[in-house]
């Protein structure tokens, strides 16, 4: 499908090909894996390779433009997940989602909601108190 792209046309394509193999086997490595650190390692393959394909096209500014805004975007949302992670390692003490489940099965309610609202922020984080005005005419 995407080898009879008019954008490929004419153009060096065994990058690419490779590219979409290394993005094709950590998501195959990312649906097997059974240990947080893995989950990590194969997500960040996948996503170093979708960076890699985003800016494929050198020539064309709007690829450069989109693969930088993506790496960006990707990164940031690579330490939140490691953030998460850190949590839910610090919660049940395993980095195996098998263990992982069997301690949020068996533990109380109340450690499940404390740590679901230690991990979200309130809805005023960051915002200024505001002070609702009311006139009354009588």
């Amino acid at each position: 499908l995407s080898f009879s792209s008019l954008e490929l046309a004419g153009r060096s394509v065994g990058e690419y090909f490779i590219l979409l193999t290394a993005t094709t086997l950590g998501m195959l490595w990312m649906a097997s894996a059974t240990n947080l650190i893995t989950i990590f390692i194969a997500i960040e393959t996948v996503s170093i390779s979708s960076f890699a394909l985003a800016t494929y096209l050198k020539s064309v500014k709007r690829s450069s433009e989109a693969g930088l805004k993506y790496t960006i975007y990707g990164t940031f949302s690579s330490g939140l997940m490691l953030y998460g992670f850190s949590l839910i390692y610090g919660l049940t003490g395993s980095l195996n989602i098998y263990e992982i489940s069997h301690v949020l099965s068996t533990s109380s309610p109340n450690a499940l909601t404390l740590f679901v609202a230690r991990s979200r922020p309130s809805s005023a984080w960051g915002r200024r108190p505001r002070v609702l005005r009311c006139s009354f005419v009588s």
